[in-house]
């Protein structure tokens, strides 16, 4: 029967996804740390840990979080890639070509699932980030991280509109224009930090004053984003609450396999408890090769562990937290029935 092969081929789809992390963290361990040895450590790691990776590639499995897990990472991969060919060589090609790349892999992965709309606020807080240390170090003037983050955000926005706009509301749903205009406000506020830090460093070169002039601006922003309530709703509700916190408190209906599994104390220390270990060596050691060399991949990585570790803590918490209270909740309403 055609239904019965179209099945069990798309079964090896997840399976063909999780093989190709391997030679992925390969390329990654090496690339960061220029060692083909750490690249062969941390490849073996992800099969011997895996995390949530292995029960999200087996046969059968048809679980959109493996093809995400993976777009993720490459947007991450080559976004690095790009600000590295930069600094380091001047390719101007190589640079441009990861940042497209990037891009692409982000859109995709937006549509994948739309909570790696993530992603697209860790590329602002690493552009700031990246400038802030530039600005200390002397080199406020690269526009690297600028134009690597719009491109970055222009390829994602081609991305989304292609797949379609039928909705030109600000909601931010995968058919509306609301998802679109979040980049284009991204890449608004990037090129307002930049402009900030390229005038500063003609007055002064104490970055306390241009940490002090963001923060400025961004009060300035919530409190117009607040004055516009469909805008305040897309900026600042939706990217925090909706795709965070939210649907795990509204009962969003399950739509995967992993979606189905129940949720508690024990299955979520089963899953991550090899996670912080690593998270606090990955980021010791980022911080440690920061110090050293100054080199804004160290940058990327302190600012990605320090976002998803901390998303990572608090949306599993509240989902952990909400289904103890579930719980307790249906045992009074039994025992209410019982009297």
């Amino acid at each position: 029967d055609s239904s019965e092969g179209i099945i069990h081929v798309a079964g090896f789809v997840p399976c063909c996804i999780g093989v190709c992390f391997v030679p992925l963290f390969y390329f990654i361990g090496k690339y960061f740390f220029k060692s083909w040895k750490i690249g062969l450590l941390t490849a073996g790691l992800s099969i011997v840990t895996g995390f949530c990776l292995y029960v999200r590639t087996v046969y059968s499995c048809i679980d959109h979080h493996c093809l995400e897990i993976l777009l993720v990472i490459l947007l991450m991969f080559f976004f690095v890639l790009a600000i590295d060919k930069c600094r380091k060589t001047k390719n101007v090609r190589q640079f441009l070509l990861f940042s497209v790349l990037s891009g692409i892999c982000y859109g995709l992965s937006v549509l994948t699932i739309r909570s790696c709309l993530l992603f697209g606020l860790l590329i602002c807080v690493y552009a700031v980030v990246q400038m802030i240390v530039d600005y200390k170090n002397g080199k406020q003037r690269y526009t690297d991280v600028a134009v690597a983050s719009t491109i970055y955000f222009v390829m994602a926005s081609l991305v989304l509109w292609i797949h379609g706009i039928t909705d030109w509301s600000f909601a931010v749903e995968i058919h509306s224009f609301g998802i679109v205009a979040v980049q284009l406000c991204a890449i608004v506020g990037v090129w307002v930090v930049w402009i900030v830090s390229y005038l500063l460093q003609k007055k002064t070169k104490k970055v306390r004053y241009f940490i002090l002039s963001l923060l400025g601006l961004g009060l300035a922003g919530f409190g117009v984003a607040s004055l516009i309530p469909s805008l305040w709703d897309t900026l600042i509700n939706a990217l925090t609450n909706k795709l965070l916190f939210v649907p795990a408190l509204e009962g969003t209906p399950a739509s995967t396999i992993s979606d189905i599994a129940p949720m508690n104390i024990s299955t979520y220390l089963m899953e991550i408890h090899l996670y912080f270990p690593f998270l606090a060596i990955g980021l010791g050691v980022f911080i440690y090769k920061l110090i050293k060399t100054h080199d804004a991949r160290y940058v990327f990585g302190i600012v990605s562990i320090a976002i998803l570790g901390y998303i990572t803590v608090i949306h599993n918490f509240v989902i952990i937290f909400c289904n103890i209270l579930l719980e307790q909740f249906q045992q009074i309403e039994l025992c209410l029935s019982e009297l």
